[in-house]
């Protein structure tokens, strides 16, 4: 029994016309009792039902229906979703890291759109608002409903749509359900067997009064992803190379070198179990109380292997000149249709391998009280508490990752015959980029093995780089992390709907709600490098550059076999498995001497949001014309108040950097060349050592010594003769200070949708609406945090921003349907938005102040914008000596010993690439959905089983340009994650319960990111055909089976640029305007197959 109450009139005629004009509306377009007059019989079914919900709504939407009880066509609530016009998942953030489902509808990206389960919006795992559907089973669902246009009742603080989760309601079944499923998994990248193991159960007591409800499920899924990347793009001059296409020198030029060339081998293994249960108590004719649980535990094991080559950004040597410009096997090759150069070797450039190990446990909690009255016939109220939570927690994490400086020296490098170098670096000339390692091993000299405390001074080396010289490799860093992370929301919605005949108004609709959500963030990440510093204790264990890969080594990588072979790579001695660092062995040696580690606090990463939204609103539905238009109006007034918590943090490079002063007095020939009393001392062991040309004044304050200063020819010739220059000023990292901030809005949200009964088959329906989406809650801390790098890049920053304004929407929706049978139709909607206050990060290419000497008071107090950073003059970086001298205190390019030191090395001011969090100016998005739905049952025999579903979405999105900090100029572009082109194709044949479902998704190239160092970052378009079938064994049993990406798409990201006029300036890449082949990432992943069984009690 369901809730009913006493008819009244009106009610009775609306019912009538519901049962004798197919095309009316009914009294209540969400009353989910009219859409159960349709009985689900399989997957046409299923569509049949999605077709009369979208004709009974009161707006613009698609939806979704599950077969039977936790039975879907897709098992993936993500590939459910992608099916519908205007909407786009995002797996891994977009980037192929990670392993997350997030959604886009019409331009409005995974944090802008609302998602919710019974009504209660969920709450997320990650640090902001976007909701990871991967983290919840497709068992649990019932329906999926997306609604587009907006109405003053709907909640608040979706750009693109409400994307409503909805579980079984046991009362509004016709017949108890008693299943069982079990399925065998098995993905053919991972090559690992997985399962899932669910069973639901629904049972009606007290004469059909009281309805229980509860599916449960436990499920495994193994997946692998095999990439390639490069994380940036960089300029690079020489004054010849080989053309790659013509095999001729091409005189002097300029292009994009790769900085970082590496391969990723990502692995993890999710565990997830859970529950969703619900009770259904019909107390009277009038009153229904309903209360709904769900909880879902997930265990997600992570193990991702790197190898990559550290790109040498220096001048080549003129002795190597022959075999750089050797046409039969060149070291450097120039592509004219790139501006690039697809092959870059040379002695120097050095190689990585890292690990990044993690266990996280996710949890979910959804809680949903609804209670329901009618006050009289026409009264009625719906009180509605929701509690949600999300836990994500670390069980472990770490990263590690090598180097070979400590027995490979440049200046050794440098030295070696260019007949024997073997050179390194990436060569991208056959298509796929490859690593170019070399194949010797380090001869660390006579009786030596390269133990720690041996001179490296006479090793023998002919390449920079073996990934297999496990002796010559060393740990550089280690990373852990504790984190947890905590989201937790609480809501009331009370909603009041009273029928009345007020002219041409039949309903009011009035209600309020309040919601308080509180996100924090515990994040302590230490990094280890030279001799860990426990909090309070003596130094532990053994400096990390001690201790070679060959003492800490896991053995080599999976999949060598085939790795990347999707991407067309063959086996080299890199594609076919590299040796991998094990964590524990590590950090054993890393602290030796302690069990119980004390470490300093870092809370630079911590923050603690809260946030309350309160919301009221009255609607009004009308009819009109003899019911043939009907509509509502209404109004929403939304007031979103913030407080805010975090630290800000400054942390510099504090072991052995070198001194450009001291450098410059090395440098100078006007000097008497340097003796050996002044260039080197001895130690309390008797053992010589440099002789530091620098000290501290009577005063504490650094700088030359007098008797020091001397010309030093050979000063660049080693680390250890570097390390005679050795800033000793090393600065300690300023306190961490926190900072809290609050801010509040408030605006008013109108609507307005109509819907005109063109005949008895077909509706138009046009819509109105102002919505709007609260900022990324990540992006609300009022912190900064700030890093010097020496090694791997620019210093790096990131603003945040706590006084982020809402984002707004101005809606535009026309629409045209036709239902021409009970499994067809065709549907054409256009829309268009005008958003404003986009939020976008925004990159900074500036210098920065020198903060070594300021005090953590003063820091405090400097507005990192106005007191930090440095603008570049014409994007120019100023020379360092020249900026001094100007009366600007700007941040020295620091030079590590185990570099070059040369004062031209770091002439230049030290350049920071900070990201900026800020409101953009905004952009527009039109287009057009049209879908199409056909059944051919009235074909002869067996081809009556045949069916269709077809959908096609066009966008047409711009953001405005502008002028951001710092002069930072942001192009027009399209919105980021819109494809201009996308459609759905799924044909089906279904007959006596037995289903062939094929399904291809596809989309034209998109934008990843608008500021991506001098350009922008696109995705290339790219399909997925998925197939699902059945097999009805008897009426209670069937087997099904599921394959999901038979085709292996290769997802791919490129850069063009926007800004550098060392190249062509590239526009648009969706209007054919920019050059697509420059590939910064391209990643694959394997078959996923599913086999099951089905049973009914």
């Amino acid at each position: 029994m369901t809730l009913s109450v006493k008819k009244t009139p009106t009610s009775i005629a609306i019912t009538a016309a519901l049962l004798l004009s197919p095309q009316a509306l009914a009294e209540d377009q969400k009353d989910k009792s009219q859409i159960e007059t349709i009985e689900i019989t399989g997957f046409k079914g299923s569509l049949a039902r999605s077709l009369n919900n979208k004709r009974l709504g009161d707006s613009v939407s698609d939806s979704i229906f599950s077969e039977d009880i936790g039975k879907s066509a897709d098992q993936d609530i993500g590939e459910a979703l992608q099916r519908i016009t205007g909407v786009s998942i995002q797996r891994g953030g977009g980037a192929g890291e990670g392993d997350s489902t997030t959604v886009t509808v019409r331009g409005a990206g995974p944090n802008l759109n609302n998602i919710s389960l019974n009504g209660i919006i969920l709450t997320s795992s990650t640090e902001n608002q976007a909701v990871d559907l991967s983290a919840y089973s497709s068992d649990i669902l019932n329906s999926i409903e997306v609604i587009k246009t907006a109405a003053a009742d709907q909640d608040e603080g979706s750009l693109g749509a409400n994307i409503l989760l909805k579980t079984f309601r046991p009362l509004n079944a016709k017949e108890d359900k008693r299943v069982f499923e079990a399925q065998a998994r098995y993905d053919d990248f991972a090559e690992e067997k997985d399962y899932k193991i669910s069973g639901s159960f629904s049972h009606k007591f007290l004469n059909d009064t009281l309805g229980v409800y509860i599916t449960a499920f436990s499920e495994t899924q193994a997946q692998r992803k095999d990439m390639f990347y490069t994380d940036r793009l960089k300029m690079f001059s020489a004054d010849n190379a080989i053309d790659a296409h013509t095999g001729e020198l091409t005189g002097p030029v300029t292009g994009y070198i790769h900085n970082n060339t590496g391969f990723t081998l990502y692995q993890n293994q999710m565990d997830r179990h859970g529950f969703t249960s619900a009770v259904q108590w019909a107390l009277s004719d009038a009153t229904e109380l309903s209360f709904d649980v769900t909880m879902s535990d997930q265990y997600r094991e992570t193990d991702d292997n790197t190898i990559f080559s550290l790109g040498s950004g220096d001048a080549h040597l003129d002795k190597d000149m022959p075999r750089i410009l050797d046409p039969n096997d060149p070291w450097l090759v120039y592509d004219t249709t790139k501006h690039a150069f697809t092959k870059k070797l040379d002695r120097t450039a050095r190689g990585r391998t890292s690990r990044l190990q993690s266990g996280v446990d996710t949890e979910n909690r959804i809680y949903s009280l609804d209670f329901k009255h009618y006050f009289t016939d026409t009264f009625k109220v719906d009180v509605r508490y929701g509690y949600s939570k999300t836990l994500a927690d670390d069980d472990y994490y770490t990263y590690l990752n090598s180097n070979n400086y400590a027995h490979v020296s440049d200046d050794a490098l440098i030295e070696v015959d260019p007949a024997v170098i073997e050179p390194t670096g990436y060569d991208c000339t056959s298509g796929p980029c490859y690593i170019v390692t070399g194949k010797s091993t380090v001869d660390f000299g006579p009786g030596q093995t390269g133990a720690p405390g041996e001179s490296n001074e006479d090793n023998i080396i002919t390449t920079a780089y073996n990934p297999d010289d496990l002796n010559a490799i060393h740990l550089q860093q280690a990373v852990s992390r504790d984190r947890i992370m905590s989201d937790k929301q609480k809501a009331l919605y009370v909603d009041f709907d009273w029928e009345t005949d007020l002219g041409p108004i039949t309903k009011i609709e009035f209600g309020a709600k309040r919601q308080t959500r509180d996100k924090s963030v515990f994040n302590q990440e230490y990094w280890f490098e030279g001799i860990p510093q426990p909090l309070g204790q003596d130094t532990l264990g053994k400096a990390i550059d001690s201790i070679r890969l060959s003492e800490v080594t896991d053995g080599i990588t999976p999949h060598g076999d085939n790795f990347l072979a999707e991407l067309g790579y063959k086996r080299t001695n890199n594609t076919d498995g590299w040796w991998t660092v094990n964590a524990r062995k590590s950090f054993e040696l890393l602290f030796a001497n302690s069990e119980n580690v004390r470490l300093r606090p870092n809370l630079a990463n911590d923050r603690e949001i809260g946030l309350t939204n309160s919301a009221a609103y009255i609607k009004a539905s009308f009819a009109m014309l003899d019911d043939n238009l009907t509509g509502n109006f209404g109004l929403r007034y939304v007031k979103s108040e913030v407080e805010s918590l975090g630290y800000s943090s400054v942390d510099f490079q504090n072991n052995v950097v070198i001194d450009r002063n001291l450098i410059k007095i090395a440098e100078d020939s006007s000097l008497p060349a340097c003796t050996d009393e002044q260039l080197f001392t001895t130690n309390a062991d008797g053992e010589q050592i440099p002789n530091l040309a620098g000290g501290f004044d009577a005063n504490g304050n650094w700088g030359p010594i007098a008797s020091q200063s001397c010309y030093d020819a050979d000063y660049d010739i080693s680390p250890d003769r570097r390390g005679r220059y050795e800033d000793g000023s090393k600065p300690e990292d300023p306190a961490q200070f926190k900072s809290t901030a609050a801010n509040s809005t408030d605006m008013y949200l109108p609507s307005l949708t109509l819907n005109y009964h063109l005949n008895e088959e077909m509706v138009a329906r046009f819509a109105a609406s102002k919505t709007m989406a609260r900022p990324k809650i990540d992006s609300l801390k009022p912190s900064y945090s700030i890093r010097e790098f020496v090694w791997g890049g620019d210093s790096w920053g990131r603003l945040s921003n706590p006084y982020l304004e809402p984002l707004e929407s101005k809606n535009l929706d026309l629409s045209y349907e036709w239902y021409f049978n009970e499994g067809g139709a065709l549907s054409v909607a256009l829309f268009y938005k005008d958003m404003a206050n986009f939020e976008e990060e925004g990159s900074i290419n500036a210098h920065w102040r020198d903060l070594r000497n300021v005090s953590d008071e003063e820091l405090q107090t400097l507005d990192p914008i106005k007191d930090i950073l440095i603008e570049k003059p014409g994007g120019n970086a100023l020379e360092y000596d020249q900026a001094q001298a100007d009366g600007i205190n700007c941040m020295m390019d620091h030079r590590h010993k185990w570099q070059t030191v040369t004062s031209e090395s770091s002439k230049y001011c030290d350049t920071i690439l900070i990201t900026d969090i800020r409101n953009g100016a905004g952009g527009t998005n039109k287009g057009l959905e049209i879908g199409y739905n056909q059944n051919f049952d009235f074909l002869p025999g067996v081809l009556s089983g045949l069916g269709t579903a077809i959908n096609y979405t066009y966008s047409d999105s711009k953001t405005k340009s502008e002028v951001g900090l710092l002069n930072t100029v942001y192009a027009a572009m399209p919105m980021e994650n819109i494809s201009k082109h996308s459609y759905n194709v799924s044909t089906f044949w279904e007959q006596n319960g037995n289903l062939i479902r094929l399904a291809y998704n596809y989309r034209t190239d998109s934008l990843a990111r608008r500021s991506f160092e001098s350009g922008a970052l696109w995705n290339e378009g790219g399909g997925q055909l998925d197939l699902s079938a059945n097999y009805q064994i008897n009426d209670d049993i069937t087997v099904t089976f599921n394959a999901v990406n038979l085709n292996k798409r290769t997802p791919r990201q490129y850069y063009t640029n926007l800004t550098d006029t060392n190249v062509p300036i590239e526009g648009n890449a969706l209007e054919g305007e920019a050059n697509k082949s420059r590939t910064i990432r391209q990643w694959s992943t394997g078959t996923i197959f599913r086999l099951g069984i089905r049973a009914k009690f």
